[in-house]
């Protein structure tokens, strides 16, 4: 098991740029096939949303500005892209100029809804990049990250603005004896071989699901030394796994996505929510 193809979304923000360089990373070390994809926004999908009160004048002049933001982000996305491309000494290419081959990186653009281009675009890849989206705000970097975990359904990476370290050379795992906890598990496998420090972490509970040796020893299988910790009780579990993060020096945390059927509902409180805003490091997740 390996990570053949990486899709990294990069919307042109402030949070793109540690997106761009942590993926260029990964893929360089696993020597993967690169996808950069940016999604320019169509006014048009707008106009729904305005409201019934607006003169044709107003309209047109939202769609301006919707386009007009949308170019900037694109090229600054672009410009990530292609300096990232410097750094690594690939050629810059976009999609449609060669074959998509381990240890190529390529640039796609397309202009429409974001989650549905990711869809389109994301079930072809066994791992999609995105930028941690900041939980007090309503974007498109929250609705990108709910798309990528339920709709096109694997492992998602989720990286924190201004990351600048590797990844995966000291992981932690979150184990709790779910399902979800397991996909991630499962998800991480190649991360986690190539691991100098694996920790499975559960916290103290009467399920004895969560015994974290019964995931250590499902990773020794896989050839993966995993220390095995059950924290005491007392502390809220999104405290004690960010507190052993920061402890280990950790570069990866690898848990489970919990919720019913959209990521805002179990974005508003949990263990989910604080992990997304106040992990220091890349989260790999899947639902």
């Amino acid at each position: 098991m390996s990570i053949a193809s990486i899709l990294a979304l990069v919307e042109g923000d402030e949070s793109s740029s540690a997106v761009v360089r942590a993926a260029f990373e990964l893929a360089q070390r696993h020597d993967a096939y690169l996808e950069v994809l940016h999604v320019r926004p169509d006014p048009r999908d707008a106009i729904p949303l305005m409201g019934d009160g607006m003169t044709g004048a107003m309209v047109t002049r939202v769609m301006t500005e919707i386009r007009e933001q949308g170019e900037v982000q694109a090229a600054e996305a672009r410009r990530l892209f292609e300096e990232a491309c410097q750094t690594a000494d690939l050629p810059v290419r976009d999609v449609g100029e060669q074959e998509p081959r381990r240890g190529r990186a390529a640039w796609r653009m397309i202009e429409g809804r974001p989650e549905k281009m990711l869809v389109d675009c994301g079930l072809l890849f066994d791992l999609v990049m995105i930028a941690r989206p900041d939980p007090e705000k309503e974007g498109s970097a929250a609705s990108s990250l709910e798309t990528a975990l339920f709709e096109v359904g694997g492992p998602v990476l989720v990286v924190p603005p201004d990351y600048t370290g590797r990844i995966g050379e000291r992981a932690v795992v979150a184990w709790n004896g779910k399902r979800e906890a397991a996909r991630a598990i499962t998800a991480a496998l190649p991360l986690l071989k190539r691991a100098k420090a694996v920790r499975v972490l559960s916290v103290a509970e009467a399920d004895r699901s969560a015994d974290p040796r019964a995931a250590a020893r499902r990773l020794a299988l896989h050839h993966i030394e995993a220390e095995a910790v059950e924290l005491p009780e007392g502390r809220p579990a999104g405290e004690a796994l960010l507190q052993e993060v920061s402890a280990q020096h950790a570069d990866l945390l690898v848990m489970g996505a919990y919720g019913h059927s959209r990521l805002r509902q179990f974005v508003v409180g949990g263990v989910t929510r604080r992990l997304l805003a106040e992990a220091p490091v890349p989260v790999l997740m899947a639902h």
